[in-house]
């Protein structure tokens, strides 16, 4: 709801703006969380995040802290706390998800990796938590 409710500005905007468009196709969304993706966290834009209404105290170079987003590097982890995000090291979900949507995550994060399509097909997990 953090993108309704702080956002000032069109959603889709948001979204086409911060990479979700045919170009980038690795960006996601479910009923909780919008995962917008970048080569590098240092590119994204932190400052028009802030000015379009999301929180986040800046410090000189970085982000210290966020109630409203967290950058997660892929072999770093999250950049601050977020304790309104899980995670088992594979998937993330918001705490306030439903449980069977968390219990499917845990399930799949602990599926070695042979047995993904033959247990799951082809699907990704956030088309079959929709």
């Amino acid at each position: 709801m953090v993108l309704t409710e702080k956002y000032t500005g069109d959603r889709d905007a948001l979204k086409v703006a911060l990479c979700f468009s045919d170009k980038y196709s690795l960006c996601q969304e479910d009923n909780e969380l919008v995962s917008f993706k970048q080569m590098n966290s240092g590119d994204f834009n932190l400052e028009a995040l802030v000015d379009a209404g999301f929180n986040c105290v800046l410090g000189e170079r970085d982000v210290w802290h966020s109630d409203d987003f967290v950058i997660i590097d892929r072999y770093g982890g999250k950049s601050w706390n977020a304790p309104w995000l899980e995670d088992n090291n594979v998937f993330f979900w918001h705490v306030a998800c439903r449980a069977d949507h968390k219990e499917e995550a845990v399930a799949r994060g602990n599926c070695p990796m042979n047995e993904i399509e033959t247990r799951y097909g082809r699907d990704t997990y956030a088309e079959a938590i929709r």
